[in-house]
């Protein structure tokens, strides 16, 4: 097969898997699929309750994790799924999430 027909059969593959994300390790692929279930990849809200966290800046997002985490901010199910998660764990969802596209309710 020559070098150009290469190119184009690949080509799809390289277009398709630039559009998922890929954790850079384990524990950040452990953080990152626990809040995916709630707010999807992109941070929109993916089940009802579940609030659009994409484009939030990041600060704001580590301080309400921790809130969550330590429960000077109440809800239920937020407290559960950030009781076990480390400063470094609300650091790598607050990074991702904060640089993800801000959800527009009327035009998104």
């Amino acid at each position: 097969m020559n070098s150009s027909l290469k190119v184009i059969w690949c080509l799809p593959l390289f277009i398709a898997g630039s559009f998922f994300y890929s954790p850079a390790n384990a524990q950040e692929s452990y953080v990152l699929n626990q809040c995916f279930e709630c707010h999807g990849k992109a941070g929109r809200p993916g089940r009802p309750g579940a609030n659009a966290i994409g484009g939030v800046e990041k600060g704001l997002l580590v301080e309400t994790l921790k809130g969550y985490r330590g429960q000077r901010v109440q809800d239920s199910v937020m407290s559960r799924g950030t009781h076990d998660l480390s400063d470094e764990d609300i650091d790598i969802a607050a990074d991702y999430f904060s640089k993800q596209r801000a959800y527009n309710q009327v035009n998104d």
